[in-house]
Protein backbone atom coordinates (compact mmCIF):
# COMPACT_ATOMS: atom_id res chain seq x y z
CA UNK A 1 0.00 0.00 0.00
CA UNK A 2 0.85 3.68 -0.56
CA UNK A 3 -0.14 6.98 0.71
CA UNK A 4 -1.59 7.25 -2.23
CA UNK A 5 -3.48 4.05 -2.09
CA UNK A 6 -4.73 4.89 1.18
CA UNK A 7 -6.03 8.90 0.37
CA UNK A 8 -7.85 6.89 -2.64
CA UNK A 9 -9.78 4.72 -0.07
CA UNK A 10 -10.65 7.80 1.81
CA UNK A 11 -11.40 10.26 -0.78
CA UNK A 12 -14.00 7.41 -2.50
CA UNK A 13 -15.86 7.41 0.85
CA UNK A 14 -15.70 10.86 1.49
CA UNK A 15 -16.14 13.22 -1.65
CA UNK A 16 -15.86 15.67 -1.74
CA UNK A 17 -13.13 16.38 0.74
CA UNK A 18 -10.73 18.95 1.18
CA UNK A 19 -6.89 18.50 1.92
CA UNK A 20 -6.49 19.10 5.61
CA UNK A 21 -9.33 17.08 6.09
CA UNK A 22 -7.83 14.46 3.85
CA UNK A 23 -4.55 14.51 5.75
CA UNK A 24 -5.96 14.19 9.41
CA UNK A 25 -7.91 11.13 8.32
CA UNK A 26 -4.93 9.71 6.74
CA UNK A 27 -3.11 10.30 9.88
CA UNK A 28 -5.26 8.75 12.09
CA UNK A 29 -5.86 5.75 9.91
CA UNK A 30 -2.11 4.79 9.46
CA UNK A 31 -2.04 5.70 12.95
CA UNK A 32 -4.01 2.99 14.31
CA UNK A 33 -2.88 0.85 11.57
CA UNK A 34 -0.01 0.84 13.04
CA UNK A 35 -1.25 -0.42 16.65
CA UNK A 36 -3.34 -2.98 15.44
CA UNK A 37 -0.80 -4.56 13.06
CA UNK A 38 2.57 -3.33 14.47
CA UNK A 39 3.82 -2.38 10.67
CA UNK A 40 3.28 1.33 8.90
CA UNK A 41 0.20 1.31 6.62
CA UNK A 42 2.25 2.91 3.72
CA UNK A 43 6.41 3.65 3.19
CA UNK A 44 5.89 7.64 2.83
CA UNK A 45 6.57 9.52 6.19
CA UNK A 46 4.08 11.43 7.86
CA UNK A 47 5.47 14.98 9.00
CA UNK A 48 4.62 17.70 11.43
CA UNK A 49 3.34 20.64 9.59
CA UNK A 50 1.40 24.25 11.17
CA UNK A 51 -1.93 22.64 10.32
CA UNK A 52 -0.92 18.91 12.22
CA UNK A 53 0.43 15.86 10.77
CA UNK A 54 0.78 15.77 6.89
CA UNK A 55 2.17 13.33 4.46
CA UNK A 56 3.72 15.54 1.89
CA UNK A 57 3.54 14.01 -1.44
CA UNK A 58 -0.40 13.31 -0.84
CA UNK A 59 -0.64 17.27 0.22
CA UNK A 60 1.44 18.22 -3.10
CA UNK A 61 -1.07 16.10 -5.34
CA UNK A 62 -3.99 17.56 -4.21
CA UNK A 63 -2.41 21.19 -3.69
CA UNK A 64 -4.98 24.35 -4.67
CA UNK A 65 -7.71 22.12 -4.84
CA UNK A 66 -10.70 23.40 -2.55
CA UNK A 67 -13.22 20.22 -2.66
CA UNK A 68 -11.73 16.66 -3.91
CA UNK A 69 -14.11 14.65 -5.84
CA UNK A 70 -12.03 11.87 -6.89
CA UNK A 71 -8.33 9.99 -6.40
CA UNK A 72 -5.67 11.38 -8.78
CA UNK A 73 -3.41 8.77 -8.35
CA UNK A 74 -3.78 5.19 -6.47
CA UNK A 75 -6.07 2.86 -6.14
CA UNK A 76 -8.20 2.14 -3.16
CA UNK A 77 -8.05 -1.92 -3.92
CA UNK A 78 -4.80 -2.32 -2.78
CA UNK A 79 -5.29 -1.96 0.58
CA UNK A 80 -4.99 -5.39 2.76
CA UNK A 81 -7.77 -6.06 5.02
CA UNK A 82 -6.80 -4.34 8.59
CA UNK A 83 -6.26 -1.72 5.99
CA UNK A 84 -9.88 -1.01 4.46
CA UNK A 85 -11.37 -1.62 7.93
CA UNK A 86 -8.32 0.89 9.55
CA UNK A 87 -9.78 3.24 6.87
CA UNK A 88 -13.45 2.37 7.40
CA UNK A 89 -13.53 3.06 11.05
CA UNK A 90 -12.10 6.12 11.08
CA UNK A 91 -14.21 7.44 8.72
CA UNK A 92 -17.07 6.22 10.42
CA UNK A 93 -15.66 7.88 13.65
CA UNK A 94 -13.93 10.59 12.47
CA UNK A 95 -15.55 11.58 9.01
CA UNK A 96 -18.75 14.11 10.14
CA UNK A 97 -15.26 16.30 11.66
CA UNK A 98 -14.67 19.35 9.25
CA UNK A 99 -10.65 19.79 8.51
CA UNK A 100 -10.17 22.26 11.18
CA UNK A 101 -11.81 20.44 13.78
CA UNK A 102 -9.15 17.34 13.16
CA UNK A 103 -6.75 19.88 12.92
CA UNK A 104 -7.52 20.88 16.51
CA UNK A 105 -7.62 17.37 17.49
CA UNK A 106 -4.46 16.53 16.36
CA UNK A 107 -2.93 19.70 17.76
CA UNK A 108 -4.52 19.20 21.73
CA UNK A 109 -3.34 15.25 21.22
CA UNK A 110 -1.05 12.33 20.22
CA UNK A 111 2.62 13.33 18.84
CA UNK A 112 2.39 16.10 16.46
CA UNK A 113 3.29 18.45 19.51
CA UNK A 114 6.48 17.14 20.42
CA UNK A 115 7.93 17.17 16.65
CA UNK A 116 6.63 20.33 15.35
CA UNK A 117 9.11 22.72 14.76
CA UNK A 118 7.42 26.59 13.53
CA UNK A 119 8.74 27.28 10.03
CA UNK A 120 9.46 23.67 9.28
CA UNK A 121 7.51 22.13 7.51
CA UNK A 122 9.59 18.32 7.22
CA UNK A 123 9.74 17.35 10.86
CA UNK A 124 9.49 13.80 10.80
CA UNK A 125 6.71 12.15 13.52
CA UNK A 126 8.63 8.66 14.03
CA UNK A 127 6.60 5.34 13.51
CA UNK A 128 7.56 4.71 17.49
CA UNK A 129 5.60 7.69 18.83
CA UNK A 130 2.85 7.06 16.29
CA UNK A 131 3.02 3.41 17.74
CA UNK A 132 3.28 4.53 21.36
CA UNK A 133 0.24 6.95 21.23
CA UNK A 134 -2.14 5.08 18.99
CA UNK A 135 -1.72 1.94 21.32
CA UNK A 136 -2.26 4.11 24.30
CA UNK A 137 -5.39 5.14 22.64
CA UNK A 138 -6.71 1.38 21.82
CA UNK A 139 -5.76 0.41 25.09
CA UNK A 140 -8.56 1.79 26.53
CA UNK A 141 -6.41 4.41 28.93
CA UNK A 142 -6.03 7.51 26.72
CA UNK A 143 -6.71 10.74 27.54
CA UNK A 144 -10.51 10.07 27.67
CA UNK A 145 -9.91 7.42 30.26
CA UNK A 146 -11.57 4.54 27.98
CA UNK A 147 -12.47 3.77 24.09
CA UNK A 148 -15.50 5.18 23.02
CA UNK A 149 -17.84 2.07 21.97
CA UNK A 150 -18.53 3.51 18.91
CA UNK A 151 -15.54 3.41 17.61
CA UNK A 152 -15.02 -0.19 18.96
CA UNK A 153 -17.96 -1.06 17.37
CA UNK A 154 -17.57 0.14 14.21
CA UNK A 155 -13.90 -1.65 13.97
CA UNK A 156 -15.58 -5.15 14.73
CA UNK A 157 -18.21 -4.38 11.70
CA UNK A 158 -15.65 -3.27 9.56
CA UNK A 159 -11.80 -3.80 10.66
CA UNK A 160 -11.76 -7.83 9.75
CA UNK A 161 -8.72 -7.62 12.23
CA UNK A 162 -9.40 -10.74 13.64
CA UNK A 163 -6.57 -13.05 12.13
CA UNK A 164 -4.07 -15.98 13.53
CA UNK A 165 -2.65 -14.56 16.44
CA UNK A 166 -0.78 -17.58 16.57
CA UNK A 167 1.13 -17.25 13.76
CA UNK A 168 4.78 -16.04 14.13
CA UNK A 169 4.46 -12.21 15.04
CA UNK A 170 7.46 -9.33 15.25
CA UNK A 171 8.51 -7.73 18.47
CA UNK A 172 6.22 -4.72 17.71
CA UNK A 173 3.03 -6.64 16.74
CA UNK A 174 3.15 -8.80 20.27
CA UNK A 175 3.69 -5.83 22.16
CA UNK A 176 0.82 -3.84 21.02
CA UNK A 177 -1.37 -7.64 21.06
CA UNK A 178 -0.19 -7.81 24.72
CA UNK A 179 -0.73 -4.03 25.83
CA UNK A 180 -4.27 -4.68 24.20
CA UNK A 181 -4.95 -8.03 26.33
CA UNK A 182 -4.06 -6.32 29.18
CA UNK A 183 -6.60 -3.70 28.80
CA UNK A 184 -8.75 -6.48 28.17
CA UNK A 185 -8.83 -8.41 31.11
CA UNK A 186 -9.96 -5.16 32.98
CA UNK A 187 -13.65 -4.96 30.87
CA UNK A 188 -15.01 -6.53 27.86
CA UNK A 189 -12.73 -6.78 25.34
CA UNK A 190 -13.45 -5.13 21.30
CA UNK A 191 -14.00 -8.25 19.19
CA UNK A 192 -10.65 -7.69 17.56
CA UNK A 193 -8.53 -8.00 20.18
CA UNK A 194 -7.18 -11.30 21.04
CA UNK A 195 -8.41 -13.46 23.70
CA UNK A 196 -5.70 -16.72 24.18
CA UNK A 197 -2.82 -15.96 26.10
CA UNK A 198 0.68 -14.93 23.79
CA UNK A 199 3.52 -17.08 23.56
Amino acid sequence: MSAQDVAASIIERLNPIDNMKLQKLLYLAAGHYLAISGDPMFPEAIEAWEHGPVVNSVYALYAGELEIARPKRGSSALLDEVGVGCVAATVQFFGRKSGVELRNLTHKQGPWGAYYKPGDRHCLIPNSAMLRWFRFQLSGIGASGHVDERYTDGMAADAKTKRDWTTPASPAKLAVIERLSVAAAAKPAPPWVPRHKIR
